[in-house]
């Protein structure tokens, strides 16, 4: 199954994850017809210019000169740093668990089997 997210067919199970984003109010207006805008697209990205030049990997200047309402293409880059900062976040707890697992003496490998 594929969802259409801002005119781009994404899978199913992404769409599934970014809405169990810590942000996903802020990504509601990009599931909709309703362009997103520089302030909600700011908000998903860490709430200023730096850090979200930081998860998009250009320069705070030119995060600055994005317009109020952001073009297609901006919006397909902020989804995809949002997803990015999302599974990075997931790969963290994952193996946080992993160390606490063997921490106490369990193998984590044994119990996949």
């Amino acid at each position: 199954m594929r969802v259409s997210v801002r005119n781009r067919s994404l899978p199913f199970v992404a769409v599934h994850e970014l809405r169990h984003a810590r942000n996903w109010h802020a990504l509601a207006p990009m599931t909709s017809d309703a362009p997103l805008t520089k302030r909600a697209a700011l908000e998903m990205l860490g709430g200023d210019a730096a850090t979200a030049a930081r998860a998009i990997g250009c320069s705070p200047q030119a995060v600055r000169q994005w317009p109020d309402t952001l073009t297609p293409r901006l919006a397909d880059r902020v989804l995809a740093a949002v997803y990015r900062m999302e599974q990075a976040a997931k790969l963290e707890r994952m193996k946080r668990w992993a160390r606490e697992q063997e921490e106490r003496g369990r193998n984590p490998e044994a119990s996949k089997v």
